[in-house]
């Protein structure tokens, strides 16, 4: 079974395989690759450009973003693997973290394509007043894999947790909105410290 392929129709038969035949590094790239992926989308609409080299923009995607989000990988896994409990779940938190690892697959697609957008038509991408094909697609697009990612990530916590659709929802539901939330703070202010860092050499 390929993950990065059956994931898209058949989470939870995918979470099982990954538990029981992946070991943890691989869960591990899955979210550092993500996490790069995340570290470049939220640079869109920040209005930095061109003041803010892409060099700062690949530094803080490439090395500062997957290092925050394996320490925000493990927490997350954490608090879902305490609230399945909390709903009767019989999952491990290595089982959880592997598979709550695949609503990655993803954001991880969506990568590559925040880099072209980026580089072909850097005033849509900066700019939330400008609007392009490329903006435009890419909407759609960021939409579509959102919520496929929580399609894929209730699936794989309601496997591993071998409990129902419905709680598995209910598990996710408040750490996904704690996560969100701290990260667009973080990012945000790790953004303003680089702005700040660049001006300052300028």
């Amino acid at each position: 079974m390929n993950p990065f392929i059956s994931v898209w129709l058949h989470p939870k038969q995918t979470a099982r395989y990954v538990i029981d035949h992946k070991p943890i590094w691989f869960a591990i790239v899955l979210g550092l690759v993500g996490f790069i992926a995340t570290g470049f989308s939220v640079f869109q609409d920040s209005e930095v450009y061109p003041d803010f080299s892409y060099v700062w923009i690949f530094l803080i995607s490439i090395f500062l973003a997957p290092l925050l989000g394996i320490v925000i990988m493990f927490i997350y896994a954490g608090v879902i693997y305490l609230m399945g409990k909390l709903l009767k779940g019989t999952g491990a938190f290595w089982d959880v973290f592997k598979a709550s690892s695949l609503s990655y697959i993803p954001t991880i697609i969506t990568g590559p394509l925040y880099i072209l957008w980026m580089f072909v038509a850097p005033e849509s991408f900066f700019f939330p007043y400008v609007t392009d094909a490329f903006a435009i697609i890419m909407s759609i697009i960021t939409i579509v894999t959102m919520i496929w990612g929580i399609v894929i990530s209730v699936g794989a916590i309601a496997e591993a947790h071998q409990f129902s659709i419905m709680r598995a929802i209910v598990t996710i539901i408040v750490p996904t909105i704690l996560l969100i939330i701290f990260l667009t703070i973080i990012f945000a202010i790790i953004a303003i410290i680089f702005v700040g860092l660049f001006s300052s050499f300028v």
